[in-house]
């Protein structure tokens, strides 16, 4: 699968964009395929090297920007009851694989919620007049 990441901290510079292997979820894990992510401004402050010393979000080198996103339950680890394959979420994805114990929203549907969230963007940052595209 395409990913884009950093080896080292520092500006757009650093950025790489590789080939990764798709991951086995392990128990308790959930793998989700995604959709649609996300890259905002935790990201830009991942790669510039903000939060190395973190002890809430502690990111370590090397590692796999795009944060947030949306898509669907791929695999399921063993014990895991609370995902079903295929079910379309939205949330916070802290590297490829992660505990399903993490708290997601509920399933959405992803056209609607990605309009919705780039409308209020736009006009919270420009003014939209007739003819302006």
């Amino acid at each position: 699968m395409k990913a884009i990441g950093i080896e080292q901290y520092g500006g757009p510079e650093v950025l790489i964009h590789k080939d990764i292997e798709v991951p086995e979820p392990k128990e308790g894990e959930v793998l989700f395929k995604v959709r649609c992510a996300g890259i905002n401004f935790m990201d830009i402050h991942t790669r510039q090297g903000k939060y190395k010393a973190s002890r809430t979000y502690p990111v370590r080198l090397p590692c796999t920007l795009g944060m947030e996103g949306s898509g669907d339950v791929a695999k399921l680890g063993a014990g895991v009851t609370s995902f079903e394959l295929g079910t379309a979420w939205r949330g916070a994805f802290p590297g490829v694989h992660m505990p399903s114990t993490r708290s997601f929203l509920p399933p959405v549907l992803h056209a609607f919620q990605i309009q919705l969230a780039m409308t209020w963007l736009l006009r919270r940052s420009f003014r939209v007049r007739p003819r302006i595209t």
